[in-house]
């Protein structure tokens, strides 16, 4: 996958691909207990700093549009941490979300046009930004 500030095909793509206007509830798991009075909105992953799918200076706020998945990110890093997930505070919520423009990666034609497949997703998710972070940053970011 090519890097998307050197890509006009790819800038093209994203900003002619078929999107579609999200309007519903999304979910999140944070930590519970003692550990949540010392949380602010940044640390609930809502802020600019640099994230998986965005680089620095993007705004960006973390959720799952199933609650079933906000859990299974909350307990997957509870294991990796060595915490026994059933065992470990969490707090669950909800937020109202209206997005205007939202690509569906799960689509064939739309990951065609973007030139990317399921393996450039999957991989190394862990790489911050993932490469389309950076068109991001290249038509919204400071």
């Amino acid at each position: 996958m090519s890097e998307p500030e050197d890509d006009p095909v790819l800038q093209d793509a994203l900003e002619s691909v078929e999107a579609t206007p999200y309007d519903d509830y999304a979910f999140r798991a944070v930590p519970g207990g003692l550990v949540v009075l010392n949380l602010n909105f940044e640390h609930l992953w809502a802020g600019t700093g640099a994230g998986r799918c965005n680089p620095a200076g993007v705004k960006r706020l973390y959720l799952s549009v199933e609650k079933e998945t906000a859990q299974a990110e909350f307990d997957y890093y509870a294991a990796q941490a060595g915490v026994d997930p059933d065992l470990a505070a969490c707090y669950s919520f909800a937020a109202k979300v209206e997005i205007e423009r939202v690509l569906d990666l799960t689509s064939v034609p739309i990951r065609k046009k973007l030139g990317i497949t399921l393996q450039d997703i999957r991989a190394d998710w862990k790489s911050y930004p993932h490469p389309l972070g950076g068109f991001l940053k290249l038509r919204h970011g400071p």
